[in-house]
């Protein structure tokens, strides 16, 4: 298991879980991202105000291709 730190659009997470699940957008199938609502970093973003970016932690553990199936969405 690996930690590393990432920068990601809010509307990239779903919020509705205790824990962010990121999938296809990183092009990792076969992994699971795990964010932490405790170490996010919330900014703004200078160029669009529109925009809200953070910087979290995110623990990357190798799953079944079925279990991240199931998270993905269209």
């Amino acid at each position: 298991m690996a930690i590393v730190y990432f920068r990601f659009l809010l509307s990239q997470l779903d919020s509705n879980r205790k824990t962010y699940v990121l999938r296809r957008n990183l092009k990792l199938k076969n992994f699971i991202f795990e964010f932490y609502r405790s170490s996010f970093d919330f900014i703004s973003d200078i160029k669009n105000n529109t925009e809200n970016f953070f910087f979290g932690r995110i623990v990357i553990r190798p799953v079944s291709k079925q279990f991240t199936n199931f998270f993905e969405r269209s």
